[in-house]
């Protein structure tokens, strides 16, 4: 273990990284049979107790740009860790007690808007990386990640960029691909026949008592079918309405 620490503290030496101060939240790698992966979870599994941190400050002190200053084990210590500590970057695990790492993400960046989350997780679905990022995250890594990507991730998010490992990057573009694919997913296939010609008048501008005059309806079916526009397409401001028709090829304007 102490010769893998070594060749782990030789090899972090020469990576150059931007002026941060690091919060790391605890999170354990899965166990895999690779060098690297036998590194991070020496690494990380050492923020469980106090007395077992001293190989990640060992191998993050030899850079003096980098500075680990604390550890929480739920996500209300973390909010707590934060307050106190005001880190620039905090690694954040997903699945923590008392508070997942989702919400605890959303509650730093309203008190904290400056800093930056990196997200850790074993879990690359669609959903989960969504609800991280959506909540504010700049960056996602999976635990099972090589180390060059980790570094690479911190130099990113340090730099205000969002940064996705490998794995994550090609489920999200996966997912975008099917979505052009599939014509069921995200399009007007969503919507009713009828739902899809008020989207295409309130996209073209007209007014919502000329929309039920000519489809001869009530004002208020008419806001009605636009309610559920928006349900279902996610999208809650005409201009967003307006954008989607176009992109959907219901009007050209």
């Amino acid at each position: 273990l102490l010769v893998m620490i070594g060749l782990f503290v030789a090899a972090f030496a020469f990576i150059p990284l931007t002026n941060a101060r690091i919060i790391v939240f605890p999170f354990v790698f899965e166990n895999m049979s690779s060098v690297t992966a036998a590194l991070m979870s020496v690494m990380f599994f050492a923020m469980f107790a106090a007395t077992s941190l001293l190989p990640l400050y060992v191998l993050l002190q030899r850079h003096s740009d980098i500075e680990v200053v604390g550890q929480a084990a739920d996500g209300r210590s973390a909010i707590d860790m934060v307050r106190k500590l005001s880190p620039d970057i905090v690694i954040m695990d997903i699945s923590m007690p008392n508070l997942n790492g989702i919400d605890a993400t959303r509650q730093i960046l309203s008190e904290f808007p400056k800093t930056r989350i990196m997200a850790m997780s074993t879990h690359s679905d669609r959903s989960m990386v969504a609800k991280m990022l959506k909540a504010g995250a700049t960056g996602y890594m999976l635990k099972s990640s090589a180390f060059s990507e980790l570094i690479s991730g911190i130099r990113a998010v340090s730099r205000n960029k969002t940064f996705l490992c490998t794995k994550v990057a090609n489920v999200v573009l996966a997912d975008y691909v099917n979505m052009l694919e599939d014509p069921k997913r995200g399009s007007t296939d969503n919507l009713t026949s009828r739902e899809r010609q008020v989207l295409q008048m309130v996209a073209e501008g007209h007014p919502t008592k000329q929309i039920a005059a000519s489809m001869h309806v009530s004002v208020k079916t008419v806001d009605s079918h636009r309610s559920h526009i928006m349900e279902k397409l996610n999208i809650h401001n005409m201009a967003g309405l307006t954008k989607y028709a176009i992109r959907e090829g219901l009007t050209t304007l």
